[in-house]
């Protein structure tokens, strides 16, 4: 015999888990299946670098999957240092684990969940 208990703390609804996105194996730090990127493809989804378009055709799963990020990049320049830049909507941001530059989604910038980094 046993028993099962609640407490009467509702959070609210959970999410359907039959949608895409909602996958409870798959937890990405920035990037979200849909995400299209921008005009030079920076902020696309992707699993590797065959999901990126040239203009940002790495896939940054693949060269930090500690960072748990799925998005297409590119090396950029910081400001005043060149003409590398990322386009509309994603900023060139100094990675925390090599020092080297590459464009992020702003989105990612914006609201970056508890325990990543960029």
């Amino acid at each position: 015999m046993f028993a099962v208990s609640c407490n009467d703390t509702n959070t609210g609804p959970s999410p359907d888990l039959s949608t895409p996105g909602n996958d409870l194996a798959f937890f990405s730090c920035c990037g979200k299946e849909g995400d299209p990127g921008n005009a030079m493809g920076v902020g696309k989804f992707c699993r590797s670098d065959n999901d990126c378009l040239a203009g940002a055709p790495l896939c940054s799963i693949v060269y930090q999957a500690q960072k748990r990020s799925y998005f297409c990049t590119n090396v950029c320049d910081p400001p005043g240092m060149g003409t590398r830049g990322c386009g509309t909507g994603a900023t060139c941001t100094k990675d925390s684990t090599t020092g080297f530059y590459g464009c992020v989604p702003d989105s990612c910038l914006a609201s970056l969940p508890p325990g990543c980094t960029i």
